[in-house]
Protein backbone atom coordinates (compact mmCIF):
# COMPACT_ATOMS: atom_id res chain seq x y z
CA UNK A 1 0.00 0.00 0.00
CA UNK A 2 0.90 3.73 -0.19
CA UNK A 3 1.83 3.52 3.81
CA UNK A 4 4.09 0.75 3.16
CA UNK A 5 6.04 2.67 0.21
CA UNK A 6 6.22 5.90 2.40
CA UNK A 7 7.25 4.21 5.47
CA UNK A 8 9.84 2.24 3.65
CA UNK A 9 10.89 5.71 1.85
CA UNK A 10 11.01 7.21 5.71
CA UNK A 11 13.34 3.91 7.20
CA UNK A 12 15.90 5.10 4.00
CA UNK A 13 16.05 8.82 4.14
CA UNK A 14 15.45 9.55 8.15
CA UNK A 15 16.43 5.81 9.76
CA UNK A 16 12.87 5.41 11.24
CA UNK A 17 9.50 4.48 9.63
CA UNK A 18 7.42 7.48 11.51
CA UNK A 19 9.90 10.50 11.79
CA UNK A 20 9.12 13.58 13.76
CA UNK A 21 8.66 16.39 11.66
CA UNK A 22 12.37 18.66 12.52
CA UNK A 23 14.28 15.45 11.58
CA UNK A 24 17.15 15.87 9.00
CA UNK A 25 17.08 13.52 5.75
CA UNK A 26 19.99 11.16 5.02
CA UNK A 27 19.74 10.99 1.81
CA UNK A 28 18.55 12.80 -1.50
CA UNK A 29 15.23 13.59 -2.94
CA UNK A 30 16.82 12.24 -6.32
CA UNK A 31 17.85 8.69 -5.08
CA UNK A 32 14.70 8.40 -3.64
CA UNK A 33 12.82 8.53 -6.14
CA UNK A 34 15.20 6.54 -7.77
CA UNK A 35 14.19 3.89 -5.17
CA UNK A 36 10.80 5.02 -5.61
CA UNK A 37 10.48 4.16 -9.40
CA UNK A 38 12.54 0.75 -8.97
CA UNK A 39 9.58 0.02 -6.57
CA UNK A 40 6.85 0.89 -9.62
CA UNK A 41 8.33 -1.50 -12.12
CA UNK A 42 7.43 -4.75 -10.32
CA UNK A 43 3.61 -3.01 -9.42
CA UNK A 44 1.19 -5.43 -11.11
CA UNK A 45 -0.94 -2.25 -11.64
CA UNK A 46 1.50 0.14 -12.56
CA UNK A 47 -0.19 2.44 -14.78
CA UNK A 48 -3.00 3.05 -12.35
CA UNK A 49 -2.31 5.70 -9.82
CA UNK A 50 -3.17 5.25 -6.05
CA UNK A 51 -6.93 4.88 -4.82
CA UNK A 52 -6.62 6.02 -1.32
CA UNK A 53 -10.46 4.53 -0.60
CA UNK A 54 -10.10 1.06 -2.62
CA UNK A 55 -6.40 0.39 -1.56
CA UNK A 56 -5.86 -0.29 -5.52
CA UNK A 57 -3.40 1.16 -7.84
CA UNK A 58 0.40 1.88 -8.26
CA UNK A 59 1.33 2.77 -4.22
CA UNK A 60 4.03 4.76 -5.78
CA UNK A 61 1.97 7.26 -7.64
CA UNK A 62 0.04 7.89 -4.13
CA UNK A 63 -0.06 11.84 -2.56
CA UNK A 64 1.54 10.95 0.47
CA UNK A 65 4.59 9.52 -1.35
CA UNK A 66 5.15 12.09 -3.65
CA UNK A 67 4.55 14.60 0.01
CA UNK A 68 7.20 12.73 1.33
CA UNK A 69 9.67 13.24 -1.17
CA UNK A 70 8.78 17.08 -1.83
CA UNK A 71 9.55 17.73 1.92
CA UNK A 72 12.90 16.08 1.75
CA UNK A 73 13.70 18.64 -1.24
CA UNK A 74 12.68 21.57 0.38
CA UNK A 75 14.86 20.27 3.07
CA UNK A 76 17.50 20.55 0.58
CA UNK A 77 16.67 23.86 -0.76
CA UNK A 78 17.20 25.17 2.74
CA UNK A 79 20.55 23.16 3.23
CA UNK A 80 19.04 21.03 5.80
CA UNK A 81 19.45 17.77 3.86
CA UNK A 82 22.56 16.00 2.56
CA UNK A 83 24.32 18.12 -0.01
CA UNK A 84 24.52 17.67 -4.04
CA UNK A 85 26.89 14.92 -5.20
CA UNK A 86 26.54 15.96 -8.75
CA UNK A 87 29.12 17.10 -11.00
CA UNK A 88 29.05 20.84 -12.26
CA UNK A 89 29.80 22.16 -15.52
CA UNK A 90 33.41 22.84 -15.92
CA UNK A 91 34.36 26.26 -17.28
CA UNK A 92 36.12 27.54 -20.29
CA UNK A 93 39.18 28.74 -18.52
CA UNK A 94 39.21 25.00 -16.70
CA UNK A 95 38.41 23.19 -19.81
CA UNK A 96 42.01 24.72 -21.27
CA UNK A 97 43.90 24.25 -17.82
CA UNK A 98 42.83 20.57 -17.99
CA UNK A 99 44.65 20.38 -21.65
CA UNK A 100 47.38 21.69 -20.56
CA UNK A 101 47.33 19.76 -17.58
CA UNK A 102 47.06 16.16 -19.80
CA UNK A 103 50.11 17.50 -22.04
CA UNK A 104 52.67 18.26 -18.58
CA UNK A 105 51.02 15.26 -16.52
CA UNK A 106 51.71 12.29 -18.96
CA UNK A 107 54.95 14.23 -21.07
CA UNK A 108 56.52 10.88 -21.27
CA UNK A 109 53.28 8.84 -22.67
CA UNK A 110 52.10 10.04 -26.10
CA UNK A 111 49.77 7.51 -26.34
CA UNK A 112 47.90 9.05 -23.36
CA UNK A 113 48.20 12.36 -24.30
CA UNK A 114 46.90 12.00 -27.89
CA UNK A 115 43.68 9.44 -26.99
CA UNK A 116 42.73 12.06 -24.20
CA UNK A 117 43.37 14.99 -26.12
CA UNK A 118 41.32 13.30 -29.06
CA UNK A 119 38.07 12.30 -26.45
CA UNK A 120 37.98 15.52 -24.31
CA UNK A 121 38.18 17.58 -27.41
CA UNK A 122 35.70 15.77 -28.92
CA UNK A 123 33.42 15.51 -26.25
CA UNK A 124 33.34 19.11 -25.53
CA UNK A 125 33.05 20.01 -29.34
CA UNK A 126 30.05 17.79 -29.99
CA UNK A 127 28.35 18.20 -26.25
CA UNK A 128 28.94 14.38 -25.78
CA UNK A 129 28.81 12.16 -23.18
CA UNK A 130 31.67 9.78 -22.41
CA UNK A 131 29.69 6.71 -23.36
CA UNK A 132 29.07 8.35 -26.89
CA UNK A 133 32.62 8.74 -27.07
CA UNK A 134 33.13 5.13 -26.47
CA UNK A 135 30.92 4.10 -29.45
CA UNK A 136 31.60 6.77 -31.98
CA UNK A 137 32.67 4.28 -34.77
CA UNK A 138 35.02 5.06 -37.74
CA UNK A 139 31.97 5.02 -40.30
CA UNK A 140 30.06 7.86 -37.69
CA UNK A 141 33.06 10.73 -39.10
CA UNK A 142 33.07 11.62 -43.40
CA UNK A 143 34.01 14.39 -44.85
CA UNK A 144 32.12 17.00 -45.66
CA UNK A 145 31.29 18.00 -49.64
CA UNK A 146 30.16 21.85 -49.53
CA UNK A 147 33.58 22.45 -46.92
CA UNK A 148 36.73 21.16 -47.58
CA UNK A 149 37.97 22.32 -44.25
CA UNK A 150 35.31 20.51 -42.44
CA UNK A 151 34.16 17.10 -41.20
CA UNK A 152 30.63 15.59 -40.79
CA UNK A 153 29.78 13.30 -37.94
CA UNK A 154 26.61 11.62 -37.08
CA UNK A 155 26.45 10.07 -33.45
CA UNK A 156 24.38 6.90 -33.42
CA UNK A 157 24.67 5.50 -30.30
CA UNK A 158 23.03 7.81 -27.79
CA UNK A 159 21.15 7.81 -24.98
CA UNK A 160 18.58 10.15 -26.12
CA UNK A 161 17.99 8.65 -29.93
CA UNK A 162 15.73 5.98 -30.11
CA UNK A 163 14.45 6.42 -33.76
CA UNK A 164 16.32 7.02 -37.23
CA UNK A 165 14.38 10.53 -37.59
CA UNK A 166 16.69 11.77 -34.67
CA UNK A 167 19.95 11.17 -36.32
CA UNK A 168 21.35 13.80 -38.08
CA UNK A 169 24.44 15.18 -39.74
CA UNK A 170 26.93 17.77 -37.93
CA UNK A 171 29.46 19.77 -38.78
CA UNK A 172 32.82 19.06 -37.33
CA UNK A 173 35.50 22.11 -37.13
CA UNK A 174 38.82 23.44 -36.70
CA UNK A 175 39.66 25.54 -33.91
CA UNK A 176 42.13 28.72 -34.00
CA UNK A 177 43.38 27.11 -30.32
CA UNK A 178 45.33 24.16 -31.61
CA UNK A 179 44.67 22.53 -27.99
CA UNK A 180 41.32 22.83 -28.35
CA UNK A 181 41.43 21.75 -32.15
CA UNK A 182 39.38 18.79 -32.83
CA UNK A 183 40.53 17.63 -36.21
CA UNK A 184 44.13 18.48 -34.86
CA UNK A 185 43.42 16.05 -31.60
CA UNK A 186 41.94 13.40 -33.97
CA UNK A 187 44.64 13.46 -36.24
CA UNK A 188 47.42 13.01 -33.82
CA UNK A 189 45.62 10.23 -32.33
CA UNK A 190 45.13 8.39 -35.22
CA UNK A 191 48.27 8.73 -36.83
CA UNK A 192 50.13 8.56 -33.65
CA UNK A 193 47.89 5.69 -31.48
CA UNK A 194 46.38 3.49 -33.89
CA UNK A 195 48.19 1.06 -35.93
CA UNK A 196 46.67 -0.72 -38.69
CA UNK A 197 48.29 -3.81 -38.31
CA UNK A 198 47.52 -4.70 -34.93
CA UNK A 199 43.98 -2.35 -35.22
CA UNK A 200 43.09 -3.69 -38.44
CA UNK A 201 39.65 -4.89 -37.34
CA UNK A 202 38.65 -2.13 -34.64
CA UNK A 203 35.13 -0.25 -35.37
CA UNK A 204 35.39 2.02 -32.92
CA UNK A 205 37.56 5.38 -32.95
CA UNK A 206 37.67 5.35 -29.14
CA UNK A 207 36.22 2.51 -27.27
CA UNK A 208 36.20 -1.02 -27.53
CA UNK A 209 32.48 -1.36 -28.45
CA UNK A 210 30.04 -3.76 -26.31
CA UNK A 211 33.30 -3.74 -23.35
CA UNK A 212 32.92 0.19 -23.65
CA UNK A 213 32.56 0.14 -19.71
CA UNK A 214 36.42 -0.93 -19.44
CA UNK A 215 37.86 2.17 -21.60
CA UNK A 216 34.87 4.60 -19.54
CA UNK A 217 36.63 3.23 -16.83
CA UNK A 218 40.44 4.64 -18.08
CA UNK A 219 39.51 7.85 -19.29
CA UNK A 220 38.23 8.37 -15.56
CA UNK A 221 41.25 7.08 -13.91
CA UNK A 222 42.97 9.69 -15.65
CA UNK A 223 40.58 12.36 -15.15
CA UNK A 224 40.71 11.68 -11.65
CA UNK A 225 44.76 12.52 -11.75
CA UNK A 226 44.33 15.76 -14.09
CA UNK A 227 41.71 16.68 -11.49
CA UNK A 228 44.34 16.83 -8.80
CA UNK A 229 47.34 18.53 -11.08
CA UNK A 230 49.33 21.28 -10.27
CA UNK A 231 48.62 22.41 -13.48
CA UNK A 232 44.72 22.33 -13.22
CA UNK A 233 43.31 25.44 -12.16
CA UNK A 234 40.22 25.72 -10.56
CA UNK A 235 37.79 28.89 -11.15
CA UNK A 236 35.45 27.71 -8.42
CA UNK A 237 34.61 25.10 -5.94
CA UNK A 238 32.61 21.80 -6.83
CA UNK A 239 32.96 18.28 -8.19
CA UNK A 240 33.78 17.34 -11.75
CA UNK A 241 33.75 14.80 -13.18
CA UNK A 242 33.04 13.03 -16.89
CA UNK A 243 29.45 14.62 -17.05
CA UNK A 244 31.40 17.95 -16.39
CA UNK A 245 32.18 18.22 -20.08
CA UNK A 246 28.96 17.85 -21.49
CA UNK A 247 27.07 20.61 -18.81
CA UNK A 248 30.10 22.64 -19.74
CA UNK A 249 30.17 23.49 -23.30
CA UNK A 250 25.97 24.09 -22.97
CA UNK A 251 26.41 26.65 -20.43
CA UNK A 252 29.36 28.06 -22.28
CA UNK A 253 27.42 28.27 -25.39
CA UNK A 254 24.19 29.41 -23.64
CA UNK A 255 26.32 32.06 -21.95
CA UNK A 256 26.98 33.79 -25.36
CA UNK A 257 23.50 34.02 -26.45
CA UNK A 258 22.98 30.89 -28.42
CA UNK A 259 19.33 29.89 -28.51
CA UNK A 260 17.99 26.69 -26.56
CA UNK A 261 16.93 24.69 -29.58
CA UNK A 262 20.71 25.16 -31.14
CA UNK A 263 22.18 23.47 -28.18
CA UNK A 264 19.75 20.72 -27.95
CA UNK A 265 19.95 19.57 -31.24
CA UNK A 266 23.97 20.02 -30.78
CA UNK A 267 23.56 17.88 -27.76
CA UNK A 268 20.90 15.78 -29.54
CA UNK A 269 18.67 16.09 -26.29
CA UNK A 270 15.05 14.17 -26.57
CA UNK A 271 12.69 17.02 -25.70
CA UNK A 272 9.29 17.12 -25.79
CA UNK A 273 8.31 16.69 -29.12
CA UNK A 274 5.34 17.69 -31.38
CA UNK A 275 3.67 16.38 -34.42
CA UNK A 276 5.39 19.01 -36.34
CA UNK A 277 9.15 17.42 -35.47
CA UNK A 278 8.42 14.23 -37.58
CA UNK A 279 8.12 16.26 -40.96
CA UNK A 280 10.89 18.90 -39.73
CA UNK A 281 14.58 17.15 -41.15
CA UNK A 282 16.69 16.34 -38.02
CA UNK A 283 19.71 17.73 -40.14
CA UNK A 284 19.61 21.71 -39.95
CA UNK A 285 22.91 22.87 -41.33
CA UNK A 286 22.87 26.41 -39.95
CA UNK A 287 22.08 25.94 -36.51
CA UNK A 288 24.28 23.50 -36.46
CA UNK A 289 26.83 25.68 -37.73
CA UNK A 290 26.49 27.79 -35.81
CA UNK A 291 26.31 26.23 -32.46
CA UNK A 292 30.06 24.52 -33.37
CA UNK A 293 31.71 28.18 -34.49
CA UNK A 294 30.55 29.93 -31.21
CA UNK A 295 29.48 27.19 -28.38
CA UNK A 296 31.72 24.49 -28.67
CA UNK A 297 34.90 26.06 -30.20
CA UNK A 298 35.65 29.22 -30.36
CA UNK A 299 37.10 30.24 -27.00
CA UNK A 300 38.30 34.51 -28.10
CA UNK A 301 39.87 32.92 -31.05
CA UNK A 302 37.31 31.48 -32.92
CA UNK A 303 36.81 28.82 -35.24
CA UNK A 304 39.09 28.02 -38.33
CA UNK A 305 40.06 26.13 -41.44
CA UNK A 306 43.20 24.48 -42.43
CA UNK A 307 44.02 25.83 -46.23
CA UNK A 308 46.65 25.62 -48.69
CA UNK A 309 48.56 29.10 -48.90
CA UNK A 310 47.83 30.62 -51.56
CA UNK A 311 50.68 29.71 -54.17
CA UNK A 312 51.54 26.87 -52.70
CA UNK A 313 49.79 22.86 -53.63
CA UNK A 314 50.27 20.09 -51.60
CA UNK A 315 49.78 16.78 -53.64
CA UNK A 316 48.27 13.79 -53.17
CA UNK A 317 51.19 11.60 -52.98
CA UNK A 318 52.89 13.65 -49.56
CA UNK A 319 48.94 13.68 -48.14
CA UNK A 320 49.65 9.68 -48.42
CA UNK A 321 52.90 9.86 -46.99
CA UNK A 322 51.80 11.21 -43.65
CA UNK A 323 48.14 10.19 -43.40
CA UNK A 324 48.36 6.37 -43.29
CA UNK A 325 46.50 5.14 -40.82
CA UNK A 326 43.91 8.20 -41.55
CA UNK A 327 43.60 6.76 -44.70
CA UNK A 328 43.45 3.04 -43.49
CA UNK A 329 40.44 4.01 -40.56
CA UNK A 330 38.72 6.51 -42.87
CA UNK A 331 39.69 6.66 -46.61
CA UNK A 332 41.17 9.22 -48.71
CA UNK A 333 39.15 12.10 -48.22
CA UNK A 334 38.84 12.32 -44.43
CA UNK A 335 42.83 11.57 -44.30
CA UNK A 336 42.53 14.75 -46.82
CA UNK A 337 41.23 16.84 -44.08
CA UNK A 338 43.25 15.67 -41.44
CA UNK A 339 46.55 15.88 -43.00
CA UNK A 340 46.13 19.60 -43.40
CA UNK A 341 46.29 20.26 -39.30
CA UNK A 342 49.32 17.54 -38.80
CA UNK A 343 51.29 19.75 -41.70
CA UNK A 344 50.29 23.08 -39.99
CA UNK A 345 51.37 21.79 -36.59
CA UNK A 346 54.66 19.94 -37.29
CA UNK A 347 55.48 23.62 -38.59
CA UNK A 348 54.44 25.22 -35.38
CA UNK A 349 54.70 22.73 -33.30
CA UNK A 350 56.11 24.08 -29.63
CA UNK A 351 53.39 26.31 -27.33
CA UNK A 352 54.61 28.04 -24.60
CA UNK A 353 52.62 28.06 -21.40
CA UNK A 354 53.58 29.79 -17.52
CA UNK A 355 53.50 25.82 -16.32
CA UNK A 356 56.13 24.51 -19.10
CA UNK A 357 56.43 23.50 -22.79
CA UNK A 358 53.80 21.47 -24.85
CA UNK A 359 54.68 19.89 -28.05
CA UNK A 360 50.96 19.48 -30.32
CA UNK A 361 52.68 16.26 -31.83
CA UNK A 362 55.73 14.08 -30.84
CA UNK A 363 59.23 15.75 -32.61
CA UNK A 364 60.04 12.70 -34.19
CA UNK A 365 56.47 12.41 -36.04
CA UNK A 366 56.77 16.80 -36.64
CA UNK A 367 60.51 16.11 -37.76
CA UNK A 368 59.27 13.57 -40.49
CA UNK A 369 56.69 15.64 -41.65
CA UNK A 370 58.99 18.45 -42.61
CA UNK A 371 61.37 16.23 -43.88
CA UNK A 372 58.82 14.89 -46.14
CA UNK A 373 57.41 17.77 -46.76
CA UNK A 374 61.21 19.28 -47.87
CA UNK A 375 61.96 16.02 -50.51
CA UNK A 376 58.49 16.87 -51.56
CA UNK A 377 59.10 20.26 -52.73
CA UNK A 378 61.94 21.31 -52.09
CA UNK A 379 60.86 24.25 -49.32
CA UNK A 380 61.22 24.49 -45.76
CA UNK A 381 57.97 26.48 -45.55
CA UNK A 382 54.43 25.44 -44.17
CA UNK A 383 52.31 25.23 -47.04
CA UNK A 384 49.03 25.15 -44.99
CA UNK A 385 47.49 28.44 -43.12
CA UNK A 386 44.54 28.99 -40.83
CA UNK A 387 41.90 31.10 -41.17
CA UNK A 388 38.98 32.27 -39.33
CA UNK A 389 35.97 31.28 -40.41
CA UNK A 390 32.66 32.98 -40.39
CA UNK A 391 29.08 31.34 -40.43
CA UNK A 392 26.09 32.59 -41.71
CA UNK A 393 22.81 31.99 -43.09
CA UNK A 394 20.90 33.16 -45.89
CA UNK A 395 18.01 31.70 -46.66
CA UNK A 396 17.89 28.15 -46.02
CA UNK A 397 21.39 28.28 -47.32
CA UNK A 398 24.79 27.82 -44.98
CA UNK A 399 27.79 29.43 -45.43
CA UNK A 400 30.91 29.49 -44.07
CA UNK A 401 33.72 31.50 -45.50
CA UNK A 402 37.22 32.88 -43.92
CA UNK A 403 36.90 36.07 -42.17
CA UNK A 404 38.24 38.70 -44.25
CA UNK A 405 37.25 41.73 -42.21
CA UNK A 406 39.95 43.04 -39.10
CA UNK A 407 38.90 40.79 -35.83
CA UNK A 408 38.85 42.97 -32.83
CA UNK A 409 42.23 43.98 -31.38
CA UNK A 410 42.09 41.39 -28.52
CA UNK A 411 40.81 38.76 -30.57
CA UNK A 412 43.33 39.70 -33.03
CA UNK A 413 46.18 39.48 -31.44
CA UNK A 414 45.12 35.85 -29.65
CA UNK A 415 44.24 34.48 -33.36
CA UNK A 416 47.83 35.62 -33.88
CA UNK A 417 48.88 33.92 -31.04
CA UNK A 418 47.55 30.48 -31.77
CA UNK A 419 48.93 30.85 -35.72
CA UNK A 420 46.17 32.87 -37.16
CA UNK A 421 47.62 35.06 -40.66
CA UNK A 422 47.93 38.37 -40.59
CA UNK A 423 46.77 38.62 -44.11
CA UNK A 424 43.27 37.60 -42.62
CA UNK A 425 42.70 41.17 -41.67
CA UNK A 426 41.96 42.59 -45.24
CA UNK A 427 39.41 45.21 -45.06
CA UNK A 428 37.11 43.00 -47.71
CA UNK A 429 33.44 41.59 -47.11
CA UNK A 430 33.20 37.72 -47.06
CA UNK A 431 32.33 36.38 -50.22
CA UNK A 432 28.29 35.66 -50.34
CA UNK A 433 29.08 31.85 -51.71
CA UNK A 434 29.88 28.50 -50.31
CA UNK A 435 33.09 27.24 -50.96
CA UNK A 436 33.56 24.39 -54.16
CA UNK A 437 35.87 21.44 -53.02
CA UNK A 438 36.32 21.14 -56.68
Amino acid sequence: TADDVQQFLNELAYGDTHPPPNATPQMRADTLNQYKSSISFYMPLRSLPWDNINNRGNPTMSDQVRNMIAAVRRKEVRGEGVSAKARRPIEFSEFMSLLIALHIAYTNNVTVIHLMGAVLTTQWHIIGRIDEMMHLKFTNICHSVNFPFALIFRVTASKNIRTEHQLADQLMLGSMNPLLCVLLNIAAYVEVVLDPGRDHERQYLFGEGADSRRSTRRVRGILDVLWGHFAFRRAMPGLLGTHSMRKGPATYGSRFGIPRDYISRRGRWAGRRQPVDRYIDSTLPYPDARAAQCLCLCGPEGAAGYMVKQGASVPASFVELITPHSRFFFGNEVARVLAYPLIWASFNNDMTFADGDIKLLPQEFADRVRRLWHEASGSTVCPVEKKRLLVSGVGDQLYITPARRPPSPAAGAAAVGAGADPADDEDEPPPLAPINPD
